[in-house]
């Protein structure tokens, strides 16, 4: 399962510190930067989110690291949480009830499993997805 993880401000650095949170968490297969495509002549494009893959049975790992590591941060940040797809979202602020952003993360990744496993029931073996 693919989620996607998108800082709503400008500050690039707290998405880096998520990145290495993430990457030390074994639940987690992998981490990838996600960048929008560079403009002709620009030296690079600036971090736009993180792509986390993780296997769906283990997603509390992920509900547990991300929530502890947002209600650690200073600065006020909010985070949105999509499944590749992008048909599911959610957003969440670092000033939020620790308990309600469990609760939050948790219900939407429970969608994205399920919603993960009715598509890849739906395809067939031998069809391409």
């Amino acid at each position: 399962m693919e989620i996607l993880i998108e800082q709503l401000t400008d500050d690039s650095d707290d998405l880096r510190d998520l990145c290495v949170t993430l990457g030390r968490e074994p639940a987690v297969d992998s981490v990838e930067e996600v960048r929008p495509p560079v403009p002709e002549g620009a030296l690079g494009g600036e971090l736009a989110g993180l792509l986390v893959h993780l296997a769906p049975e283990v997603c509390t790992a992920l509900t547990s690291v991300l929530v502890a590591w947002l209600h650690t941060r200073r600065s006020r940040l909010r985070l949105t949480l999509k499944r590749h797809g992008n048909d599911l979202e959610l957003t969440l602020n670092s000033d939020n009830d620790p308990k309600d952003s469990t609760a939050a993360v948790e219900s939407f990744i429970e969608a994205a499993r399920k919603a993960t496993e009715t598509a890849d029931s739906s395809v067939s073996p031998g069809d391409s997805a």
